[in-house]
This record gives C-alpha cells, structure tokens and sequence, in this order.
C-alpha cells in the first residue's frame, strides 16, 4: 500500500505519486497568472482536486471558478484549461487510465 502525504509536495509544479496500470495520481502547483495558452485533452478521464488556492478551469468551452475543495471531472478527450489569477493553485489530479 502507498501511502503519500501530499503536502510535502506543495509549491512544486508536478510530482507523480503513484501509478497502476489502470490510473496514476500527481499533485501540482500552478503559480499565480499561469495561463498556458491552449487546452489540453487526455485519452482517459481527468479529476482535479483542490487543495488550496483556486483558479478558473475552462472544460468544454464551459468556465467556472474552483477554490479549495472543489472537484472538477474532465471527460477522456475534452478540451480543458486551468488559469490562475492573484493566488496559486494546489491540488491532486488523477488520471485513469494513465496517459502514456
């Protein structure tokens, strides 16, 4: 079993924790004004967990502000973004299955 405290991690842009064939979970800190520009997508289902901080996350054309707590689901092949404005963002994401 692995066990991971993921605040250990905080302040650092990526850092993958665990991994199975079927899922991988990371966390990563997006500073303030990160805007990357374009979106992504992902051959399998996307959750993004907040920890701290917030962002806008932009997910099929549909934007939504997400502070602390907030879970946001990504369907496989959905264009998404994240954007930070004054605060940084920290949280935990998974991807299952993993990209490879």
């Amino acid at each position: 079993m692995d066990a991971v405290n993921l605040f250990e991690y905080r302040g650092q842009s990526f850092k993958s924790l665990c991994k199975t064939a079927r899922s991988t979970a990371d966390v990563f800190t997006l500073p303030p004004g990160h805007d990357p520009g374009h979106e992504a997508t992902h051959g399998g289902d996307q959750i993004i967990y907040v920890i701290e901080g917030g962002a806008v996350a932009r997910v099929g054309g549909e934007e939504r502000e997400v502070k602390a707590g907030d879970l946001v689901m990504i369907p496989a092949g959905t264009p998404h973004t994240l954007r930070t404005g004054k605060q940084s963002l920290f949280a935990l994401t998974i991807l299952a299955p993993p990209q490879r």
